[in-house]
């Protein structure tokens, strides 16, 4: 991902680690040597598959997810048209930052096919 990217994938991760929901899936470090910091926490993440709407929005903030942002984003998309009433477990600025996600790896996309695109050599 780009430096944009990164930037609103950890906007996501700070938005949902906080949220009771989404709670038990974070930790924060203890480390006094460090500012504190949201980690995964990986046994919970075990019990994730609950949900499918939860787990694609942990999977999304995942750092090296093995599933394509675009992809999990179109199914996150699938997942809340099908069942609205879940939506309404989240609060508005954890969607607010999913569409800020959203936008970054939209714009990441179309950089990539600019780039595939236009070739230095062939002007």
């Amino acid at each position: 991902m780009g430096p944009s990217c990164d930037v609103t994938s950890d906007q996501l991760k700070l938005t949902a680690s906080p949220l009771e929901h989404f709670a038990h899936y974070f930790k924060l470090t203890e480390d006094e040597a460090e500012d504190p910091e949201w980690l995964f926490d990986w046994v919970s993440l075990k019990v994730m598959h609950k949900s499918f709407l939860d787990s694609i929005v942990v999977e999304l903030c995942l750092p090296n997810s093995q599933y394509s942002k675009q992809i999990l984003l179109q199914l996150l998309e699938e997942a809340t048209t099908e069942s609205r009433k879940e939506t309404k477990r989240f609060p508005q600025a954890l969607w607010d930052a999913v569409g800020d996600f959203s936008v970054g790896i939209s714009l990441q996309c179309s950089s990539r096919v600019d780039l595939t695109v236009v070739r230095p050599g062939d002007r």
